[in-house]
């Protein structure tokens, strides 16, 4: 036997267990890296309490629509609300949510959500790496945005839906204007229609994809008209294809039960003053929500923009000003403000940081020289360890845990310490009878439960719907303000429900109030009924004049 027989099987071997994949798939150290991280993320967002209110009141609301195969026209759960015109915009995201929740509970909620934070912020890392083209400035502007919205972003609600939304179109833009004129296809602008035609079944907030290519249309019109040297960014695409874009948006939102009359009620929505009244929705303040994250914002920027000598499009200087102005309006647009302020400012940011990076190195210079560089070789061996870390991250995440055979998570888990789950046992135990005064936000909890059988609910989380009078109602008997007795007494609410962190002075008044007792009480909430020897008409009798179901609109 020769040395080539000796030699011939182990070639065979080598041949056998060399890597057939195509070369793309194999990883470097730093791609690794972002893959640990996004997975560690992504398990932080599953242990995250779920938003509960926002929850059950859209799986009521969906779940109504799916036994009645039709959109309400009327709010089906506040009796109050009777006259008030209603609309159901939300309604593909709700019926979603019902389904989940009837089919697989509310784990499966929290894998949704979470999924769509993740994504969010891939977006945002993918957008940045392009602008930046550097792995690490777009892994820190990228968590610096994650870090200022942290309120939005580490919090799994609903709205997550509309922020993921947003950073799409952003991505869908930043993606054409980067590709080379012969790249440029029809796939681009049949998936700026389809996006928005979905994200206007699904969420209101489709109004800031409209501004956002209003301000690409506009900026376009700007740059030609004004002739500047060396447009950027948005400004590379022409002003009739923009203006054309915005026309194949506007008519995109169009696409669904109510046609063009849902920009208008998306519009009456933002401007009712019940609405308004919220926290989440308070104008800009300092010491309040994340107005300190805003100022830090804005003053990275602008001290970025002044080092840089790289000049902003007029369309994102339009994006960027609108969203901040927006905020300063209301705080409940801080996500959308923050994902723009991170797109249009990923590069002088990045310039920013490499400038930085250089003053360090210059001041460490025995380090400098010293470290080694790090090998971006890549190697399969990456992309086996990539894929058991994000096999271990699912396995340690609640769903994956149940899906493995595991127990699913107490309902405190899944909704965190502050919901109101004991109040809700006691209710169920002792459905009250009538008009009953609760938190807003408990009613959706309430309405998603099924409570409502023998009981009307005084308010859930879509004020809007509410008339105004009503609403004013409302604000007063939840501050125990002077008169909440005649306003107790005017809906003839027997049964009073109150959040002690959220309604101390009523919570106090009820408990000195001889007509009222306590009938339960936890560390969230507390329960009162009305005696039997005391009756609502005899404190109707001093309120003012006034139907007890207003049907004046509340625009």
């Amino acid at each position: 036997m020769n040395e080539d027989e000796v030699h011939e099987p182990v070639s065979e071997l080598e041949t056998v267990l060399a890597p057939k994949l195509d070369p793309r798939w194999a990883l470097s150290g730093r791609q690794f890296v972002v893959v640990a991280l996004v997975t560690a993320l992504f398990v932080l967002l599953n242990y995250i309490p779920l938003a509960g209110h926002e929850v059950w009141g859209d799986v009521a609301l969906g779940g109504w629509i799916l036994d009645h195969h039709e959109l309400p026209a009327a709010d089906p759960f506040l009796i109050l609300a009777e006259g008030m015109p209603f609309t159901a915009p939300n309604w593909l995201v709700q019926t979603s949510l019902a389904l989940v929740m009837r089919r697989a509970g509310a784990e499966f909620i929290s894998l949704f959500i979470s999924i769509t934070v993740l994504a969010t912020g891939l977006l945002l890392w993918r957008i940045t790496y392009r602008r930046t083209a550097s792995t690490w400035q777009s892994l820190l502007i990228t968590t610096a945005v994650l870090v200022l919205n942290h309120s939005q972003f580490l919090s799994l609600r609903v709205e997550s839906l509309g922020l993921c939304a947003f950073t799409s179109l952003w991505w869908l833009l930043e993606t054409h204007r980067q590709c080379p004129p012969p790249a440029k296809s029809w796939k681009f602008w049949a998936a700026v229609p389809l996006l928005l035609a979905i994200w206007a079944n699904a969420d209101l907030s489709f109004v800031c994809g409209l501004a956002l290519l209003l301000s690409v249309a506009v900026g376009a019109a700007l740059t030609w008209l004004l002739s500047r040297p060396a447009p950027a960014a948005n400004d590379s695409i022409s002003p009739s294809r923009a203006c054309g874009l915005f026309q194949l948006g506007w008519l995109a939102v169009t696409l669904n039960p109510y046609g063009m009359q849902l920009i208008w009620v998306a519009i009456r929505t933002l401007r009712n003053p019940n609405v308004h009244d919220l926290v989440s929705r308070h104008p800009f303040s300092f010491g309040s929500g994340a107005s300190y994250e805003v100022v830090l914002a804005w003053a990275l920027g602008l001290t970025a923009l002044r080092r840089s000598q790289r000049p902003l499009a007029w369309g994102e200087i339009l994006a960027l000003t609108g969203f901040g102005l927006l905020t300063l309006k209301s705080m409940y647009w801080v996500g959308y403000f923050f994902v723009t302020w991170g797109i249009v400012l990923a590069p002088q940011l990045g310039e920013l940081l490499a400038a930085c990076q250089s003053l360090y190195r210059a001041s460490n210079k025995l380090v400098a020289e010293s470290a080694a560089p790090t090998s971006s070789t890549p190697s399969f061996r990456f992309s086996y360890l990539a894929l058991l870390l994000v096999w271990c991250g699912f396995a340690f995440t609640p769903t994956g845990h149940r899906l493995l055979g595991g127990q699913p998570r107490s309902a405190v888990q899944e909704f965190g310490k502050e919901a109101p789950l004991n109040v809700l046992k006691y209710l169920r135990e002792h459905p009250p009878q009538g008009q009953v005064f609760q938190p807003h936000d408990w009613g959706d909890w309430m309405a998603g439960q099924g409570l409502t059988t023998d009981c009307q609910l005084f308010a859930t989380g879509r004020v809007e719907h509410l008339p105004r009078r009503v609403w004013e109602d409302y604000l007063l008997i939840s501050r125990g303000q002077s008169g909440w007795q005649n306003a107790l007494g005017r809906y003839t609410a027997d049964t009073a429900i109150v959040s002690l962190a959220r309604m101390p002075e009523l919570n106090r008044v009820l408990r000195r109030e001889a007509g009222w007792k306590l009938v339960y009480e936890d560390e969230i909430g507390a329960i009162f009924t009305r005696r039997l020897n005391t009756t609502p008409k005899a404190s109707a009798k001093s309120a003012p004049a006034g139907p007890a179901t207003p049907t004046a609109g509340a625009s």
